[in-house]
């Protein structure tokens, strides 16, 4: 791998160190998988509390997991903050399904970040795609704009 990528815990460029330890994401099981520059891949085993009432995978768990993704993929060029997200649930997934959320930063701007995930599980089929939009943020932790 060159120099900007990384694989696992405890190789991440310093960029991305402050998501490798997310607490929320550690909570709900995600983990990093790889990333370089603009590009990341995390990944969860879907517990048995992750189901809705109608027995599959709730969207807010397949949201969290390509939000993640995205953080991660944008965090590898600056630092960011959220601004707008968007799924799209194109399939289902159930508890014991391995979902990979795949991120890659669409537009780096002065100001923002467009980034594109693909959720697929363990078989390859898509179960989500998302976008989200993140302003990059100065040194001190406002926007770039102030």
């Amino acid at each position: 791998m060159a120099g900007n990528e990384y694989t696992g815990r405890g190789a991440e460029p310093a960029a991305a160190s402050p998501l490798r330890d997310d607490p929320y994401a550690a909570h709900h099981g995600i983990h990093i998988v790889s990333a370089q520059r603009g590009l990341a891949q995390v990944r969860i085993e879907l517990p048995p509390w992750a189901r809705n009432a109608a027995g599959v995978c709730h969207g807010g768990v397949l949201f969290t997991l390509a939000d993640y993704a995205a953080g991660v993929a944008n965090h590898t060029i600056g630092r960011e903050l959220s601004m707008q997200g968007n799924i799209n649930w194109l399939g289902s997934a159930a508890p014991g399904d391995v979902l990979t959320a795949e991120a890659r930063v669409v537009h780096e701007g002065r100001r923002t970040f467009v980034t594109s995930v693909e959720v697929r599980n363990q078989h390859g089929r898509r179960v989500a795609w998302a976008t989200f939009t993140g302003a990059r943020l100065a040194d001190g932790g406002e926007t770039a704009d102030g």
